[in-house]
């Protein structure tokens, strides 16, 4: 009877014991299936990150951007930018590139105690895309220039077009009867800016005016074209005799402009020739 009795609690120890003795070996297991698959996956990152670096070195930007797209190892980050810059940069979009190139410098920096290094010179490749800007905004200038050339000299003065150059369209060379406007410009009650207003004309053979340009500066501010009715040549002579009292007559003026040149002396400025041409029955 006695060994029946210390064989039981034998056996039900050991059953008590053998959910414990599961639990660990379950633990074991799982920890070194992380330790596996931990060293297994920290592979695979190595090995594309390797490649990734292999395929930036041989200049191949747009699949090492794809690969970059999977993985956050080491300085991906960095790496993603500086791939971003060449891709613009190869694309044109210059101003995008320097923006990538600067913000993956940037990084760089920031995370500078990790003592990653950069596959390739910052500033050469900054300098680089500085040089092509330069080149693109000469270039851009430079076909600017020709445009305007070619506007010049195959059309007639427009709005906008260098005061210096009113010579040189298919009219030929303007009146030498250069007329010169005082002008305000009121910017409020209490304030005005002087300045001066010059008319070139231009005639056909019989003397009709067939255009005018209003320069400001060194600029054309407006033009006038007459070329499909030409006005012709202002004869005072014809008109004088109509005069009855001694105030300014609008009759045989074309344009407030003629009117104001032949009455300078009767009004402040042009406007207030301009508005007395218009309420005196001018058109």
């Amino acid at each position: 009877m006695d060994d029946k009795i210390t064989e039981i609690p034998d056996q039900k120890n050991e059953r008590s014991r053998d959910p414990f003795t599961v639990f660990v070996i379950i633990l074991i297991a799982l920890l070194l299936i992380l330790i596996i698959y931990g060293a297994v996956s920290s592979s695979m990152e190595s090995k594309r990150y390797d490649k990734i670096k292999t395929l930036m070195a041989s200049g191949d930007y747009k699949q090492a951007g794809e690969l970059l797209k999977k993985t956050n190892y080491r300085d991906s980050s960095g790496l993603k930018l500086l791939c971003a810059a060449h891709l613009e940069y190869e694309g044109g979009s210059l101003s995008l590139a320097r923006k990538n190139l600067y913000e993956a410098k940037s990084w760089y920096k920031a995370y500078s105690y990790y003592n990653y290094t950069p596959p390739e010179d910052f500033d050469a490749f900054m300098d680089l895309i500085d040089k092509k800007q330069s080149e693109a905004r000469a270039a851009a200038a430079e076909r600017e220039r020709q445009a305007l050339e070619y506007q010049i000299k195959n059309g007639v003065p427009f709005e906008g077009m260098p005061a210096s150059r009113i010579g040189d369209t298919i009219l030929g060379k303007p009146s030498d009867n250069v007329v010169k406007r005082h002008r305000w410009s009121y910017i409020n009650s209490n304030l005005k800016i002087e300045y001066y207003e010059y008319v070139y004309s231009f005639y056909n053979k019989n003397g009709y005016l067939v255009f005018e340009a209003v320069c400001v500066g060194d600029t054309v501010r407006s033009v006038t074209d007459y070329r499909k009715n030409p006005v012709a040549p202002f004869d005072p002579s014809k008109y004088r005799g109509k005069i009855y009292d001694n105030s300014p007559s609008v009759d045989g003026f074309s344009n407030p402009e003629d009117f104001y040149d032949w009455y300078y002396d009767d009004f402040f400025d042009y406007y207030e020739a301009e508005d007395y041409y218009y309420s005196h029955g001018g058109s």
